[in-house]
């Protein structure tokens, strides 16, 4: 019998306790981080960046096998590298295709998506560049190339996307 009556008077102290916030409104901050032991970081603005690429005529990229080419960057900040710093590497990845480019997906058929350093070679899904000649400066940048490549078998319009990654590796 006591139980009973300690379990009543626990609930009414609760209920009371809920009531006399039932004014006020509350929330919840929910955070999430890494520290990462790094010679730079990445501009928060380049970390996901969006890419719109114009309509592309199907004839043209079916004659010339290739769009034009689009810039995108890659900024790094606040960069603290020493002489045994400037091994850095870059590696692009997400889904590929058989011919060695970053696949897309939607209702576009017969394109990929090649990327290309800014002097023009190729980068291949997967595959680590090395970047050399890394300058010992507080911020870089690093340009990049992206365009549609045709495989000239299976063009087909219609909207397409596609994700590619980026991860840093210093050595």
């Amino acid at each position: 019998m006591k139980a009973n009556i300690f379990g009543t008077g626990l609930l009414a102290v609760c209920l009371t306790a809920s009531a006399a916030e039932g004014g006020q409104q509350s929330g919840q901050v929910w955070l999430q981080g890494f520290v990462l032991d790094s010679s730079c970081t990445i501009n928060m603005q380049d970390q996901y960046q969006r890419i719109e690429i114009p309509q592309v005529a199907a004839t043209g990229l079916y004659q010339r096998g290739y769009s034009s080419a689009f810039a995108f960057s890659v900024r790094l900040e606040n960069c603290l590298l020493s002489a045994d710093d400037k091994n850095l590497r870059i590696t692009f990845t997400g889904p590929a295709d058989s011919n060695g480019l970053f696949a897309v997906s939607g209702e576009a058929e017969g394109v990929g998506i090649q990327l290309s350093q800014g002097d023009g070679s190729v980068i291949m899904p997967g595959k680590a560049v090395a970047l050399p000649d890394i300058p010992q400066t507080k911020n870089i940048t690093l340009n990049y190339r992206l365009r549609l490549i045709a495989d000239r078998k299976s063009l087909k319009t219609g909207a397409y996307r596609s994700t590619v990654n980026f991860n840093l590796d210093y050595l």
